[in-house]
């Protein structure tokens, strides 16, 4: 798990404990390890974000890219952003971009 430079240590420890998963710390934008550190994975996801994006154009079909969309309504702030993110990447029509809806419950 590569945490976004502005998550809380308080989550990532929470991600990282509750799902068993590596940290991995970064100095450099996720895009530039990708391209001049590696290694190169076999996919790239996350939920809507500009990294995935330059992914998608720096992979050329060597690895996937797959975006997670979520209900909007559970977010506190950014849901319109999110939300034509997300649209924009469905509309990529790519095998190598994939979007994959994430069923949510809102009471």
């Amino acid at each position: 798990y590569i945490p976004h430079r502005d998550e809380s240590k308080q989550h990532v420890e929470f991600i990282e404990h509750s799902f068993n998963f590596k940290i991995l710390y970064l100095d450099v934008p996720f895009e530039y390890y990708l391209c001049k550190i590696g290694p190169v994975p076999a996919a790239v996801s996350s939920f809507v974000s500009s990294a995935l994006q330059n992914c998608y154009k720096i992979s050329t079909g060597g690895f996937k890219v797959i975006c997670f969309g979520i209900n909007v309504d559970m977010l506190k702030i950014g849901k319109e952003d999110m939300k034509i993110g997300f649209e924009y990447y469905k509309s990529l029509k790519s095998p190598f971009f994939i979007t994959e809806l994430i069923p949510t419950n809102v009471d």
